[in-house]
């Protein structure tokens, strides 16, 4: 973890020597290339940033991208949304936030395509599921 000095130390002098010791601060969570790493190494604040991530695109892509073929549509989401490289590293993290980010994941392609009935209703369900999961 990286730590601070804080300005609370203790000065032991000698006739000769003088030394002063200063406590380190810990801090609970950093970014170290572009992942979130805490004191438990738990997984849970990288896939917490990850869903904000996933639906921020979305919406982005949604305000620009609306009127799109569905053909295009799909090459955007591929691009912009599935970019989970970093899942491959995560090893420690709860139930609750997986199911979070596997909703989440089906909240964004629902509202991308357009989709307000379940998916085997869509006409062209068949070619978004077949490109997508």
């Amino acid at each position: 973890m990286i730590y601070q000095t804080v300005p609370l130390s203790v000065t032991i002098s000698d006739s000769e020597h003088h030394f002063k010791i200063e406590s380190p601060i810990v801090i609970k969570e950093f970014k170290y290339l572009g992942h979130m790493i805490n004191n438990e190494f738990s997984d849970d604040d990288d896939i917490k940033r990850k869903i904000r991530n996933l639906f921020m695109r979305t919406n982005v892509l949604i305000r620009r991208y609306n009127k799109c073929s569905i053909s295009v549509k799909l090459t955007l989401f591929r691009a912009y949304c599935m970019c989970f490289y970093d899942v491959g590293i995560w090893l420690h993290y709860s139930t609750t936030v997986l199911n979070k980010l596997k909703s989440c994941y089906n909240k964004c392609v629902k509202m991308f395509f357009w989709i307000q009935t379940p998916i085997q209703c869509y006409p062209d369900a068949t070619r978004i599921k077949s490109a997508l999961f």
